[in-house]
């Protein structure tokens, strides 16, 4: 059946200002110049201005009593614009294509089909060269554009062509199952969706409602608390500081100045070694000193010996007979904190290779964090979400990202004035998830049944592994760590994080005793093979195995001879190579994951369902209640703003609680849902 498309596309004004540097986290919503459309059907093309807006209403109308599908790329933008420059006429024919779900978004029916684990965010242009070979110019044209004067006929043409790709793009789409791109290796591994009884099924109109909603929580954005704000960025500037000193004192780091920028004073008034004499200004970022009673203030730039330190880490490495991850890139040993987190969160590490690594996650809370929202002088953030956009299938948030916002300091966010904040949280949605995920695999065992029995899981855990029920802390570590195939060591130090001093022995016991006991979990794990580093253990003859480490798995002939390969190394390399097509409970599908990301995709996927889904009724049922607006969806919590009054925050906690029940039992039927989801109430965020 060929499916009728009319693909728009809207040409706005520049947004925000060329040559700006700053984070952009006002209204995203530029004013809008031109709308361009396609119509695959009749392959008509064009573009109306701003007062033919009659004539675009027209056409909605026609599309939408013919039976066309709307097709945007990256739609919950494009509708955002057209909500707020057109008229009610256009609104209401929107409103009437949304409610019927008959809009697609090309980037998220790539997403389903076609997903990139290495490219996250896709532009058109992106897509058209991959797969209609058309080469789109994205280069001054699309700052050109102004309201109020005149298109010129290169703005035109530039605009058309948007639109005819984005139509010819949905076209091609449309016309392939989910989940089209073959993995590597051809492993698939099915779910039996047919004996879970999911009636609804995460399909395009699903996401592209969500995104078209979430554009809209984007725009309503988070209250900031400015003073709480100033505070918490001094505090962390002056943690950066003093571990930027300390890395200075011991000569691994030197404070230098910006080539273009000159110190208030003559040349011959500075000594040769002035970095190392001067002093830090903690609150103005400047170095200071006193030249012939004068003043003279620089910026200052920290400038890492990274040299010497991964001098540091090497020997390390050589002390400890250890393989620590490369950069992709240089080949050298990687000065990543996360690659370092399972020697940093155990002490092990000599003490300054520490510090720098204490300056690095301190200057990273500071830049990403405090420093981009006190730079923008932003009362509220508005930030934007992706559905999907993880490589796992859940949520990502860009500009401040709110779902990785450290805890130390949420409460810089707050409700509006008269307003407080409703957040409801799913209680261990990744546990429930991956029960039903079981069971759709034909495994019914101890997670499912403890589940259904409605009995506190962690307080079983502690019960059974730990051997004392109020071990609920230890029993957390195990429950949410070990599902996604985490091994011993990155559990101990997942466990350090949450103030639980395991050492990797210990780890590697109750990880055995946790496996042991929900056997269901185990067999789900050992589902992920690695059938070729069995076959590569079974060769007996070196030459062969030599030839399959080169051929197949591409080490260098160099580092077979030498025997410098470790299994880890072998093993590493065998499941990085290992893809996995995943098909989840709700039946979406996630083709090309790796083995670590295929064991998250199953619960933390199908998680990323629920909560789009949940976020979808939430939407639907405010709708009554225009004082009450999301602001904010993190990981598995929605966060709401109502006023504050009895009335109002009974309302929304009771269609918080409502619509994320009713979400969960849609995806997880098989699975008894928790009694209640009990929002909480504040006036910050926490």
């Amino acid at each position: 059946m060929f499916l009728k498309i009319l693909a728009l596309d809207t040409e706005t004004e520049l947004f925000p200002p060329l040559g700006t540097r700053k984070v952009n986290l006002r209204y995203p919503c530029p004013p809008l110049v031109c709308i361009s459309y396609y119509d695959n059907f009749t392959e008509a093309a064009g573009v109306l201005e701003a007062h033919q807006i009659t004539t675009f209403q027209d056409m909605l109308k026609d599309a939408y009593e013919r039976d066309y599908v709307l097709a945007f790329h990256n739609a919950a933008f494009d509708m955002g614009v057209l909500h707020k420059y057109c008229p009610a006429g256009v609104r209401y024919w929107l409103k009437k294509f949304l409610v019927e779900q008959r809009i697609v978004d090309t980037r998220v029916m790539y997403f389903l089909r076609y997903p990139d684990p290495n490219q996250r965010v896709c532009s058109l242009a992106y897509l058209s060269a991959k797969y209609l070979n058309i080469e789109l110019d994205k280069g001054e044209t699309r700052l050109s554009f102004q309201r109020g004067q005149r298109l010129t006929d290169e703005q035109r043409q530039y605009a058309e062509l948007d639109a005819v790709v984005t139509g010819q793009l949905a076209t091609y789409f449309a016309r392939l199952p989910l989940g089209t791109l073959r993995a590597q290796y051809g492993v698939q591994m099915p779910v039996a969706t047919e004996r879970t009884g999911v009636s609804v099924k995460p399909d395009n109109n699903f996401s592209a409602a969500a995104a078209w909603k979430a554009f809209h929580l984007s725009s309503v954005g988070m209250e900031l608390d400015l003073e709480n704000l100033r505070n918490h960025h001094e505090r962390l500037a002056a943690n950066v500081a003093a571990f930027g000193r300390m890395l200075h004192d011991r000569g691994l780091a030197d404070y230098t100045r910006p080539a273009n920028v000159e110190p208030r004073a003559e040349p011959d008034q500075l000594p040769e070694d002035w970095s190392r004499r001067w002093e830090y200004d903690v609150l103005s970022g400047r170095l200071m000193r006193v030249v012939k009673n004068k003043v003279i203030s620089v910026p200052a730039h920290l400038k890492k010996n990274l040299t010497e330190i991964r001098a540091l880490a090497y020997a390390f490495e050589a002390e400890h007979d250890l393989k620590l991850p490369r950069s992709d890139k240089t080949h050298m040993i990687s000065l990543k904190r996360d690659d370092w987190v399972d020697y940093v969160a155990h002490d092990a590490l000599p003490p300054d290779l520490s510090l720098f690594f204490d300056y690095e996650k301190h200057n990273k809370y500071l830049s990403t964090f405090t420093k981009p929202l006190v730079e923008s002088g932003a009362r509220r953030v508005h930030s934007d979400y992706y559905i999907p956009g993880a490589a796992t299938g859940r949520w990502s948030c860009t500009k401040i990202n709110l779902q990785q916002v450290w805890k130390g300091i949420r409460d810089i966010y707050r409700a509006k004035e008269g307003c407080v904040l409703v957040a409801a949280d799913y209680p261990t949605l990744e546990l429930y998830t991956l029960a039903q995920t079981l069971y759709g695999m034909g495994i019914e065992g101890p997670l499912l049944e403890t589940l259904n029995n409605q009995e506190d899981i962690h307080t079983k855990t502690a019960e059974e592994v730990l051997g004392d029920a109020k071990l609920r802390q230890g029993a957390k570590a195990l429950n949410f760590g070990l599902p996604g195939g985490m091994g011993a060591r990155r559990f101990a130090a997942h466990a350090k994080t949450l103030g639980l001093d395991w050492e990797p022995d210990d780890a590697r016991r109750l990880r055995l005793r946790w496996l042991n006991h929900y056997w269901d979990v185990k067999q789900y794990l050992r589902g992920f093979d690695v059938s070729p580093w069995y076959f590569y253990r079974g060769q007996q003859d070196w030459e062969s195995k030599r030839a399959w480490l080169i051929d197949t798995l591409g080490f260098e002939a160099d580092e077979v001879d030498n025997d410098e390969l470790s299994s880890f190394d072998i093993l590493r390399r065998v499941q990085d190579g290992r893809h996995f097509t995943v098909t989840l409970a709700s039946g979406r599908v996630i083709p090309d994951r790796t083995y670590t990301m295929s064991s998250n995709c199953f619960f933390q996927g199908l998680g990323a369902d629920i909560i789009t889904l949940a976020f979808n009724k939430v939407c639907e049922a405010l709708e009554e209640f225009p004082g009450i607006r999301v602001v904010a969806v993190v990981h598995d919590s929605i966060v709401l703003e109502a006023p504050n009054n009895p009335v109002d925050q009974k309302v929304a906690s009771d269609i918080l609680e409502q619509s994320m029940l009713a979400a969960l039992r849609t995806f997880c039927p098989n699975v008894r849902p928790p009694a209640r989801i009990e929002p909480e109430i504040s006036e910050r965020w926490n």
